[in-house]
């Protein structure tokens, strides 16, 4: 966690000296308590008990000779109360504490700056966000207190939630939506390559990148070692090259986040779940319960009288993913598979290691899997604008379509109230006696019923229209940020929300 290093000046920490660091304590008597990194008090003989004066020493004179003598008195056992420095263990909470990892045990990093700072990768165990949520930081301060601090309340030691046992702090947001632009599935873009942005799409769309745009990001991707301090960078790229159609030495996505596992040599992840992405035919529809495809993969379309699409209402199949020893053999990486709240591929780094030694290799896939969603945003790149909200000119036909039909059945109802006939919409006998003891609530229910058939009826052809790449259905397929119901609203039809 990042703090200022004003906080660092006021807040002290007292540690015993012994010859391990009598020399950088003695450095902190002499910088006193204005210069960082200093130092506030020191008790000389280490006994906080004994009140005397001589014991205690305040170290805000300003004459360096003065503080140059106390420091010369420093000796094996004495107590220095010295600054905040980078690595010490600090608890940190944001109210209300609700659960068990509400408070978790963080490292320092003095920064010059006027606010706590922290990853947005921890921000679900606290319930956090960044509009102005007070954060609370308590420096621990006995040995035993910081020891305990280590082995148990680490961030690293609590990335499993106590309460669901899934992931509690994993990829979120925009390192979601990265790591499903590495992996997803563009059937409308298959077979496309741009040499000049070094990205293309194979023939199953599925995204790749030239060597030279993958070693760049890959210079973003790091972890690192808690033991050493060390970080563990990138050198090497993935096995599996892909060549674009002018011979360009590419990977894909897939080959990208699968070389993870290798580099962190843990090629022993295997797994196989439901993700969030629904399946899609050659054309990039989504294919739906129900739905029949032909010799070439494309789902058969019936059509009425008038020629118009017979639309099921089905829901959406999800995609299968799995993963193979270390590789991603075939569906969409989204937070089901490794985000907060998810994290299907989790397990099997305890299995394989154990709980210590797997919590310590998930941090470093944490650390890297994230990193590398950011990275993969410069990658393939990812904008928002009005458009990409919208349904489009064919969705929006069918939209107006099932309008005019939805303010008919809704025109009738309310005739029906007008002239009292309101009972014949009732479909049962408990219906037909609320339609005549409180016709207004009845109305209000029918009406409700017909604008949520509507509402519902509108997701298909904007999903349709907007494709597996379009930045919105990015961001709900990948459970970034957003839901079906956003898509519905800002591309089809805002209505009333139920509460």
């Amino acid at each position: 966690v990042g703090v200022p290093i004003q906080m660092c000046m006021n807040v002290g920490i007292e540690e015993r000296v012994n010859k391990d660091n009598i020399v950088r304590l003695r450095e902190a008597v002499r910088n006193g308590a204005h210069i960082y990194p200093g130092a506030l008090s020191i008790c000389l003989d280490g006994n906080t008990y004994n009140q005397a004066g001589d014991n205690w020493k305040e170290l805000n004179a300003p004459r360096p000779e003065v503080r140059e003598r106390i420091a010369e008195d420093l000796q094996y056992g004495s107590i220095v109360k010295r600054h905040v420095i980078k690595g010490d263990i600090g608890l940190f909470n944001r109210a209300p504490s609700l659960h068990r990892q509400s408070v978790m045990a963080v490292r320092a990093v003095p920064l010059e700056q006027k606010n706590l700072s922290f990853n947005a990768t921890i921000c679900d165990p606290f319930n956090a966000d960044y509009d102005g949520d007070a954060m609370k930081l308590h420096f621990v301060q006995t040995e035993v207190a910081i020891a305990e601090a280590r082995q148990r309340m680490l961030i690293t030691k609590n990335l499993i939630h106590a309460r669901y046992g899934k992931l509690a702090i994993a990829n979120d947001q925009d390192q979601v939506s990265g790591i499903y632009l590495l992996s997803h599935t563009n059937k409308r873009r298959k077979g496309e390559w741009n040499p000049t942005t070094g990205l293309g799409y194979t023939n199953e769309g599925i995204p790749y990148m030239s060597a030279a745009s993958v070693r760049n990001a890959l210079g973003y991707v790091y972890s690192q070692n808690r033991k050493t301090g060390e970080n563990r960078k990138i050198t090497s790229l993935p096995k599996d090259v892909h060549y674009a159609p002018d011979g360009t030495e590419c990977y894909t996505g897939r080959a990208l986040f699968s070389h993870l596992f290798t580099v962190l040599d843990c090629e022993y992840v295997s797994a196989e779940f439901q993700g969030n992405t629904p399946q899609v035919d050659e054309e990039g529809n989504i294919i739906r319960e129900g739905d029949e495809l032909d010799e070439e993969g494309i789902i058969i379309k019936e059509v009425d009288e008038e020629g118009n699409i017979i639309r099921k209402g089905g829901k959406p199949v999800k995609e299968i993913v799995r993963f193979e020893k270390g590789k991603l053999i075939k569906g969409t990486l989204e937070k089901n598979a490794f985000g907060a709240g998810g994290g299907s591929i989790a397990p099997s780094f305890i299995y394989h290691e154990g709980y210590e030694k797997g919590l310590e290799k998930l941090a470093e896939f944490i650390e890297m899997s994230t990193r590398l969603g950011l990275a993969a945003h410069r990658l393939v790149g990812f904008t928002m604008g009005v458009a990409d909200v919208q349904g489009g000119p064919e969705a929006r036909a069918v939209i107006d379509e099932q309008y005019e039909e939805a303010a008919q059945k809704i025109k009738a109802v309310q005739d029906a109230f007008n002239n009292g006939t309101l009972v014949r919409f009732a479909d049962n006998h408990d219906e037909q006696i609320f339609a005549d003891m409180d016709p207004v609530a009845f109305m209000e229910e029918k009406i409700y019923n017909i604008t949520e058939g509507f509402e519902k009826a509108i997701l298909e052809p904007i999903q349709d229209f907007q494709g597996s790449g379009n930045p919105m259905q990015i961001s709900v397929r990948s459970k970034a940020r957003g839901k079906d119901s956003n898509v519905q609203q800002m591309g089809g039809s805002y209505g009333l929300v139920m509460v």
